[in-house]
This record gives C-alpha cells, structure tokens and sequence, in this order.
C-alpha cells in the first residue's frame, strides 16, 4: 500500500481500496476517524468531499463559521443570514 499511495502522500478512496483487496485499511481508516481525519494526522491529502466529524453541527460556531464561508463564498451583503 505504502508503495501504492505513500509516495503520493494521498489517502485513497473507498472503491481504491475495494479494487485493491484492502477493506482492512478501508476498515482501518473509519476506525480513526475516516480519510480527512487520517490524512490531516499524517499530513497527507484526501480525495473528494467527506462528511463532518459526528457532533460537528451540534455547535453553534461551527454552524456561525460555515454561514460564514457560504456568505463569503457567494459574495452576499453582511448581514445576509446573521445567526449571532
């Protein structure tokens, strides 16, 4: 595996792993918190869009900061949204 992707330095994705025989590291890698987790721990990259951590929208300023990055993103007028 490390011959694989170590030398990209970029967790592979699901179906990679399938293709590969390797569902333990597939395993592996939702155990310790799925591909962004793992690959922000060894400083590699992830592929694609993956889901937030359990709890993320549980909190308030976790919320505050993706209204945020939405209103940023699509250039809305302040105020558009306020939540606090």
């Amino acid at each position: 595996m490390d011959k694989l992707y170590g030398n990209k330095q970029v967790i592979p994705s699901r179906p990679e792993l399938r293709r590969s025989n390797r569902t333990d590291i597939e395993k592996a890698i939702a155990a310790h918190g799925g591909p962004a987790t793992v690959a922000s721990r060894l400083g590699w990259t992830s592929k694609g869009r993956y889901r937030k951590p359990k709890g993320y929208w549980n909190s308030i300023s976790n919320v505050k900061q993706e209204i945020d990055e939405f209103i940023s993103i699509y250039d809305l007028p302040t105020g558009t949204l306020d939540l606090l």
